[in-house]
């Protein structure tokens, strides 16, 4: 009888942990985002948007349905031609490894060059003054903690815990970033504190430095913006995630628009998770996402899988992503060599320290210390991006001028930037497309090197700048555009999706445009008579 016993109430446990591991929703992508979402619907299901712009939503049984299993079973929304992907919210893994033992200092912070630059600093931001942001998806942060409260982002034009959108930018009560897992404003939840994961990145990226107390971040005076991507139930988190990249998006878009006056100036974006054995096909939305943030002058960097696999073979995503925009970043040890995790001479672009990272965790872990000793993926990640905006912090003014009128383009020179500094190691060269790790020294030099040969204000030297084949001022606009070239060509405008929303022909000289698009942020394209191709991200604030 006991036995009996036993094994039915094993039986039913069992029962109890797949039904908190399966997911019981979808995420489709409609072949045409105008397409009515609410048409193709059956009766026991229902549409939560996720990026209604893009056609992605997230399809679930509507609660009289719960416990409907069959939502992630049937074939109904694969065999629908107006689908162009579906498929169930899949399982993404933190780039997580056990920790080593307890590691008092940080040797790796001077081995990649920071003791040199943290010379030449300016406090988190650049040099008009805008405030420099390093957003990050994970499972939130402590902001009791006391070596992060100083560099957590605030949104001041929010007021907290009121129930009203004050700022306008579509989220309530986003005043210390945003919950995407459970859409709420809760940063540190239950999640947060499974295994600190989300305030050992924070520290990574900006634990205060040079404040006489625990640890140095990467970026002593950065602000640093949790995007908290787990639901208390761990259900569904590849929606969360793509929300995540949204409410980053938008929250850049919203402070372009402004004129800077809302918003968030989120310069980069770091991911210490991903999904293993996936590929492109698999993720497209992942991988579109990546070029709107980059469009909006957004870097984002990723950890690869911890796992010591050829990427390129066994999958891994959002390394495979090809965006221009995405870095994605493996584990070295301070002595240069690969520490094992996802590698590849063409998907993965350089290595950061990943082992003993010495950095936060959660006060509740360890009230009187509250720090660890971490290795893995999601700590050379975080390297990279805080880094990434302690440059940028630096950057001469011709640079920072491009990136609001190009960010493309400055994306482009940033690109060449960061390939400039990696530190080459035997190790690496076949781990890694780039061939090394990360070197901040080489990275500010690289950056000083461009700016004293284009900005005349840089270092003091009269510089000539290059000559601009065309222009498009003033960036922000209204409706009216005002246009200079030095040849004839069609200028066409594409909203972020790549829909073309209006063509002109241009005439060598100067003169205006009346652009009736909708509100947002466009991409214009000048072909030329010679058969060049230029491109400008144009925002368009009122009609």
């Amino acid at each position: 009888m006991c036995s009996r016993i036993l094994l039915v109430l094993l039986f039913f446990w069992g029962s109890f942990l797949n039904a908190q591991t399966a997911s019981s929703s979808r995420i489709v992508w409609l072949s045409d985002p105008d397409a009515s979402i609410e048409s193709l619907l059956r009766e026991f299901e229902v549409a939560n948007e996720i990026h209604a712009p893009m056609g992605l939503w997230e399809i679930s049984p509507r609660k009289e349905f719960a416990d409907y299993t069959n939502i992630a079973g049937d074939r109904y929304w694969e065999n629908l031609k107006e689908v162009r992907y579906v498929g169930i919210n899949r399982k993404v893994t933190k780039r997580v490894a056990p920790n080593d033992a307890f590691y008092g200092n940080q040797p790796y912070l001077g081995h990649i060059g920071l003791e040199y630059v943290w010379n030449h600093q300016k406090n988190g931001v650049n040099i008009n003054g805008d405030t420099l942001v390093v957003a990050y998806i994970d499972d939130g942060a402590d902001t009791s903690h006391p070596d992060l409260v100083g560099n957590l982002y605030i949104n001041k034009n929010e007021i907290p815990w009121n129930g009203v959108d004050d700022d306008e930018n579509g989220y309530i009560d986003d005043y210390r970033g945003w919950n995407s897992g459970e859409k709420s404003p809760a940063v540190f939840s239950d999640v947060s504190v499974i295994d600190g994961h989300g305030t050992n990145v924070a520290g990574v990226i900006g634990a205060r430095g040079n404040n006489n107390k625990g640890v140095s971040g990467v970026n002593w005076h950065i602000k640093v913006l949790p995007i908290n991507t787990y639901p208390n139930n761990l259900l569904n988190v590849e929606s969360a995630v793509i929300r995540a990249l949204v409410y980053a998006f938008k929250q850049k878009q919203h402070y372009l628009n402004s004129n800077k006056g809302k918003g968030i100036n989120i310069v980069a974006l770091n991911m210490s998770l991903g999904m293993d054995n996936a590929f492109p096909a698999d993720a497209e939305y992942w991988c579109a996402l990546f070029d709107s943030l980059g469009s909006v002058g957004i870097w984002s960097y990723n950890a690869t899988t911890n796992r010591n696999v050829d990427v390129g073979i066994n999958g891994d995503i959002p390394t495979l992503c090809k965006s221009k925009y995405l870095i994605s970043v493996n584990a070295s040890t301070i002595n240069d060599e690969h520490y094992s995790s996802g590698f590849s001479d063409s998907f993965v672009e350089l290595a950061a320290p990943g082992v003993n990272i010495y950095t936060t965790m959660p006060v509740s872990f360890e009230a009187t210390k509250p720090y660890s000793t971490e290795t893995g993926t999601s700590f050379s990640s975080p390297v990279v991006a805080g880094i990434s905006a302690l440059i940028e912090s630096m950057a001469c003014s011709y640079y920072i001028a491009l990136k609001d009128t190009q960010p493309i383009r400055a994306m482009e020179v940033w690109r060449t930037w960061m390939r400039n500094s990696v530190a080459k190691s035997t190790s690496l060269k076949d781990k890694t497309s780039w061939g090394g790790r990360i070197d901040a020294a080489k990275l500010f030099e690289s950056m000083a090197e461009w700016c004293a040969q284009n900005d005349a204000t840089y270092l003091g030297q009269e510089k000539e700048k290059p000559v601009s084949v065309w222009n498009l001022f003033p960036n922000p606009s209204s409706s009216n555009i005002n246009y200079w070239s030095n040849q004839d060509g069609i200028l066409t405008f594409y909203d972020l999706l790549g829909r073309e929303y209006g063509s002109f022909i241009i005439k060598k000289g100067q003169a205006e445009v009346t652009f009736n698009g909708v509100v947002g942020v466009y991409i214009a394209v000048f072909k030329g008579v010679d058969g060049s191709v230029h491109k400008k991200i144009q925002n368009i604030l009122s009609r």
